[in-house]
């Protein structure tokens, strides 16, 4: 009977194992093109217990904690999973993404830096980010995010903070929670004044402040030099296109020297000329074999 049962439970294993082999397949090959197609595959695994939400879940957390350009793709496999409920445990997705969106936060959020505590990636910090984006997570969520890069005030969190903010800070920013986004930006105020990062992140973190005064609007940033110099080349290239039009119209059509002078200038399209103003002109073409080659245009007859 034992054998029996530890025979099952190796063949549930393996089972789990086959499963999750394809759930990292679908992760490595997720991108916003073929999003939808690989969420039908990702629907038609058997996911039937709460090890495999569990794990799933992982997988995501550590994709995203490797690829933070992709978070987006993986927070919105993360709300398509959230309806995804296990009937035998009475577990859902969302449930287990809660509790460990939590733990990311728990044991980080009454130690000082100087205590060695594990903060969360910051591909993790961007997938909460998501998440809170597409009402998967609460706003307090998205507070704990703030507070843990505003502790860690390293370049790259404070980067990174920098890069959420101006995305969710107006909602973050309602009347109820201003003291406390008060609170935040003092502490960035503080940063800058006292230079405790590189100079290139504290101009980063003094656009952070501008755009709070400015009421979330992002400014209207100048032109650059080297989109004034495209516009020269292309004006340039407009009036060289303009000035050989014009030389054409200056011409007479294709010179014929077998045809009359006076044949070529009436066929050209350009009106008689009066005989008063008509004067003799001479053009010596030479040529590298000392060949010259004179025209003379007589004056026309009425």
């Amino acid at each position: 009977m034992e054998s029996a049962c530890s025979g099952e439970a190796t063949e549930e294993e393996v089972k789990t194992q086959e499963v999750l082999r394809q759930v990292q397949a679908i992760l490595d090959k997720l991108t916003p093109h073929n999003f939808n197609d690989l969420m039908k595959q990702l629907s038609a695994l058997e996911i039937t217990t709460e090890a495999r939400l569990r794990s799933i879940m992982e997988l995501i957390f550590d994709k995203a904690a490797l690829a933070q350009n992709d978070c987006a793709s993986y927070a919105r496999m993360c709300y398509h999973l959230t309806t995804l409920s296990v009937a035998s445990d009475h577990v859902n997705f969302h449930k287990l993404l809660l509790r460990r969106c939590q733990s990311e936060f728990a044991n980080n959020q009454n130690k000082e830096p100087s205590q060695n505590a594990r903060r969360p990636s910051l591909g993790n910090l961007k997938l909460i980010s998501e998440l809170c984006s597409l009402q998967v997570l609460e706003e307090a969520m998205m507070h704990d995010c703030v507070v843990s890069l505003l502790k860690a005030q390293d370049e790259e969190s404070l980067e990174c903070l920098c890069k959420l903010l101006p995305r969710f800070g107006k909602d973050l920013d309602a009347e109820e929670a201003k003291p406390q986004m008060d609170q935040y930006f003092d502490n960035i105020t503080h940063i800058v004044q006292e230079r405790k990062t590189s100079p290139r992140t504290c101009l980063i973190l003094k656009d952070l402040l501008d755009l709070r005064k400015n009421n979330w609007v992002p400014p209207q940033h100048p032109i650059t030099l080297s989109q004034i110099h495209e516009e020269e080349d292309l004006k340039g290239n407009n009036r060289t296109g303009v000035a050989e039009e014009r030389g054409k119209m200056m011409m007479y059509g294709e010179p014929n020297w077998s045809r009359h002078p006076q044949e070529t200038m009436e066929t050209s399209g350009f009106k008689e000329v009066p005989m008063e103003t008509v004067a003799v002109t001479q053009v010596t073409l030479k040529t590298d074999t000392s060949c010259s080659l004179s025209i003379i245009d007589e004056g026309l007859t009425r």
